[in-house]
């Protein structure tokens, strides 16, 4: 299906083609080659693609049953000393002896045809068939001469299973002593059937009893309880684990036990059982692209309110029914009174208080996953392994970080959608940072919304939390600074000030280098005075945007920071000379407007320590950062130079609003700005008749006469 692009929002095609003519068309160059490996999304620091290099146990306990025919005697043996019933088998078994057959209803890995199987034991002994998918209920009495039970996995490609047809099947079962159950999932088409929705024993008890059986009761009752308390087997009970991981895992343990399986190989058994699950899920023929696409969108956004996932996943879905059917009409699934509980068990995930998360107006449930490490393995499946996704993907993103009239859902609806999407940008960096940041972050870095652009910042920022990736995330957002798009400098600046553990703090020789590229690459009549506040047909501020990041990464750091930053800005006004780009005039009008800035960059109505404690000029007052005099006397420099300079003068007058509107609120600022920090501000009688006028004429022009009184001492 074809997205129609929006007007006035270039498309993403668009997009890619002016950063290819720009010199943008392959970052892979600025990578070093890391695909970074995750574990534990709150960490993603773990193994993602080791997985397969470790130590796979599927030994007797781990037995399936057979495809069809006669399960073994052995295995249900076996079955009698390991299984343990979940909560509904006797609801189950009770409805297999009143009425000759049950329907077991669950997701698959469930245990279900485990369950059947030791079921039709009970009744039947060791007379135990399975069927195949193909067999028709009501035809197994004339096909099936012999007695015993049954188990018939039901297709949900088949028509529907209706009770009529199974109560004249039942009547059949009795006369020949026969037993059934059909093994069912949430897309079987039932009719006025009943099913037992099916949920295993808790996965601790059914490790527990695989364990004890693979040592005998001696060497359990020793060192079984050491095994579960073990860290490893710790962190696979969290998952939870399918009821089928649990039998391989045990044999692992039993293998640990006897010192031939190290512990490594244990705590990576849960990413390979993760994989697994993703595996089965994202590879399973009978499960719609409606329902994975449900997955992938709970992968990017996280949790989210089940209806904004729907909404989202549904338009996700048509993007890959468009390249999986092309040209053939897909209708969307309506009214499904099972699809939450399918999409819940498909995502191995569950209903989370809302904790204040609205979608429509009121407060939802969001869905989370029991395991966010699937967010990671999901990403990154569905990136390697399905690469005919990666097209609706991409699409699908951008309509999301554009939020524009083709986007699936209103943002309002996902509170913060940004930082949402940012860290599902996020996961797919670490899956493949060279194709993410070219084939996505760039595209959305250098487009006119300035949403995206905010995605891609902040999604560069946590990238770079992980050591792995830090100096190639420096990197491009290097190569973002020096092209000539505005929208890319504006983006690479952005990504040093978005988030409170600014990465500009961290690392703030990169983030100096950066805003000085940007400013180098600022064409001069663009850098006069930023853009007009609602004239969409400007490109960002680009040294606007400047002056925030030097606010944030002065507010946050500590004096060295402080100290560094101070010391690039005298060196723009005073040391930067002649340079190809700017003249030693245009360096200085820059330096000076930024140093400003710098100073009142905060909202007027914040607390007096925000606006005045970590103030650049605050370095001037006794109780200011730890700075050498070398840096107080820059200080001196810049604010001396800026109350001369004609040019500064509008600038001048904004930051003494600013600080005459805190002063006005908060008494401890009339104190702070009278007595600690004009006697620094006007040391000659020059700068002190010239700060004095201008603090009139702003009382002035705020229509509170009384202000020039707060700033005399």
């Amino acid at each position: 299906m074809e997205r129609q692009q929006t007007p006035g929002r270039r498309s993403l095609d668009r997009r890619r083609r002016q950063r290819a003519a720009a010199g943008h068309g392959d970052l892979s160059h600025k990578v070093k080659g890391a695909q970074v490996s995750g574990g534990h999304v709150g960490t993603l620091t773990n193994n993602f693609h080791a997985a397969a290099q470790h130590h796979h146990y599927h030994g007797p306990a781990d037995s399936a049953l057979p495809q069809a025919g006669r399960v073994p005697a052995e295995r249900l043996e076996q079955l009698e000393r390991v299984y343990v019933p979940g909560p509904y088998h006797a609801k189950a078994l009770g409805q297999l002896l009143a009425q000759r057959y049950v329907v077991l209803r669950g997701q698959p890995g469930t245990g279900r045809s485990t369950a059947a199987a030791r079921m039709l034991a009970e009744v039947a002994g060791t007379d135990v068939y399975r069927l195949a998918e193909t067999a028709e209920p009501e035809r197994i009495p004339d096909r099936e001469s012999r007695t015993g039970g049954f188990i018939l996995p039901v297709s949900p490609q088949g028509r529907v299973l209706t009770r009529g047809a199974l109560e004249t099947t039942a009547s059949r079962l009795l006369e020949n002593e026969q037993y059934l159950v059909l093994v069912v999932d949430h897309n079987v088409r039932l009719g006025g059937v009943e099913p037992v929705d099916w949920e295993p024993a808790p996965p601790r008890d059914v490790l527990a009893r695989h364990l004890e059986s693979l040592l005998g009761d001696g060497d359990y009752r020793a060192h079984g309880t050491e095994l579960m308390e073990l860290e490893a087997t710790h962190r696979f009970l969290a998952s939870p684990p399918a009821p089928r991981e649990c039998p391989a895992y045990a044999g692992l343990l039993a293998e640990y036990r006897r010192g031939t399986v190290s512990e490594e190989e244990l705590e990576h058994f849960d990413t390979e059982a993760d994989r697994r699950r993703v595996t089965s899920a994202l590879g399973n023929p009978d499960v719609s692209l409606w329902d994975k696409a449900f997955l992938i969108a709970l992968s990017v956004l996280g949790p989210a309110p089940y209806p904004l996932l729907v909404q989202c996943g549904d338009r996700l879905a048509e993007g890959l029914y468009a390249v999986e059917q092309p040209g053939t009409p897909v209708g969307r699934p309506v009214f499904d009174p099972d699809r939450m509980r399918r999409l819940l068990g498909l995502a191995h995930a569950f209903l989370a208080e809302s904790a204040g998360t609205r979608f429509g107006g009121a407060e939802q449930a969001v869905v989370r996953m029991y395991d966010e490490d699937d967010r990671l393995h999901v990403l990154g499946q569905v990136w390697w392994q399905h690469p005919e996704s990666r097209a609706p993907l991409t699409e699908w993103l951008d309509a999301l970080a554009h939020d524009d009239e083709d986007s699936p859902v209103p943002p309002s609806m996902v509170l913060p959608v940004e930082d949402a999407l940012a860290e599902g940008a996020m996961l797919l960096g670490l899956v493949d940072f060279p194709g993410v940041s070219d084939d996505l972050l760039t595209v959305w870095a250098m487009s006119p919304a300035e949403p995206a652009r905010r995605v891609a910042a902040t999604a560069m920022t946590l990238l770079a939390e992980y050591d792995a990736l830090a100096d190639d995330v420096h990197d491009v957002l290097a190569d973002w600074s020096s092209g000539p798009e505005p929208e890319l400098s504006w983006t690479a600046v952005h990504a040093y000030s978005t988030r409170t553990d600014t990465l500009g703090v961290r690392t703030p020789d990169e983030a100096l280098a950066v805003i000085e590229n940007a400013l180098r690459a600022t064409p001069d009549h663009e850098a006069e005075d930023g853009t007009e506040d609602g004239d969409e047909d400007e490109g960002p501020d680009v040294v606007g945007e400047c002056g925030d990041a030097l606010w944030w990464i002065a507010e946050l750091g500590d004096a060295a920071v402080v100290q560094e930053v101070i010391e690039r800005l005298h060196s723009w006004v005073f040391d930067t000379g002649e340079a190809e780009e700017k003249s030693q005039e245009e360096w200085q009008r820059l330096g000076l407007m930024l140093f400003l800035r710098a100073n009142h960059a905060a909202d007027a109505d914040a607390d007096e320590d925000t606006l005045l404690g970590v103030s650049l000029l605050a370095a001037l007052a006794d109780d200011g950062p730890d700075l050498p005099q070398r840096t107080r006397d820059q200080v001196h420099d810049l604010w001396a130079e800026a109350l001369s300079a004609p040019d500064s003068a509008d600038d001048v007058r904004a930051l003494l609003h600013t600080w005459l509107a805190c002063a006005r609120t908060h008494e401890p600022s009339r104190h702070y700005l009278a007595e600690r920090l004009l006697p620094e501000l006007a040391t000659g009688q020059d700068d002190r008749e010239r700060l004095h006028l201008l603090v009139q004429e702003t009382a002035a022009a705020s229509g509170q006469a009384d202000d020039a009184r707060l700033l005399t001492p």
